[in-house]
């Protein structure tokens, strides 16, 4: 399987009516490794530099399942109070502990529902030999957790960083698989043996996006 399964998922995608666009020389975009934007129209952005296809495709997948949340409306309401909490955050700022409590819900619950929807189009876009809907939920908790250690909770604020390496997460917290997290997991603080581990890795290992929120157009491959 060669880059050939990306680019027939991207056409798919633009074919419902979301941009895609690539940034071959970049290791992060937005802040993020992909990310999704509904202004000025709706558009996957994605860094590519340096990622195998298993996780280009994985978020393409991730972010093509935000746009179909924007297309149903779902989340898109507190959208902007969120990015504007998820901003001071990243910038040190401090927040009430009602702020933070319900930054990192809103963030944890978009992605939960987004990550379950991810796993039901592992199959859909048949993608199942680059990583299994069982291996990738090893991923989704990962990528929770990372969000309650990062926003934090009342009266214990997180680390306000984004791990570009977040995944890598997956075999610390879940080395023998994961279940389904229910709702009240997914929103849940982290616990101090996860604050633990994952304070451990962010200080040994981590990798951390820059704070610049512009996209270098320049970088892109002008594809929509």
């Amino acid at each position: 399987m060669d880059m050939d399964v990306f680019w027939d998922i991207k056409k798919y995608i633009m074919k419902q009516g979301c941009w895609v666009k690539c940034y071959k020389n970049k290791h992060n975009v937005e802040g993020s490794n992909a990310a999704f934007h509904h202004i000025p129209h709706p558009e996957i952005v994605i860094a590519i530099k340096g990622r195998t296809l298993e996780d280009i495709v994985m978020l393409l997948i991730h972010e093509y399942c935000h746009y179909l949340q924007f297309k149903e409306d779902q989340f898109i309401p507190e959208y902007e109070r969120a990015l504007h909490l998820n901003y001071k955050i990243s910038q040190g700022k401090r927040l009430s502990d009602e702020d933070i409590e319900y930054c990192r819900q809103y963030n944890a619950h978009m992605e939960y529902d987004c990550d379950l929807r991810t796993i039901e189009h592992i199959d859909f876009f048949d993608v199942s030999r680059l990583r299994s809907p069982e291996e990738h939920l090893r991923y989704t908790n990962a990528y929770n957790r990372h969000i309650a250690w990062s926003i934090g909770e009342a009266g214990a604020p997180g680390r306000g960083r984004f791990l570009l390496n977040h995944t890598e997460l997956r075999d610390i917290l879940f080395p023998n698989g994961a279940e389904v997290y229910t709702i009240d997991q997914a929103l849940a603080p982290c616990s101090e043996r996860e604050l633990k581990l994952i304070e451990r890795f962010a200080s040994e290992r981590g990798k951390f996006a820059d704070d610049d929120y512009e996209i270098d157009k320049d970088q892109g491959d002008g594809s929509r």
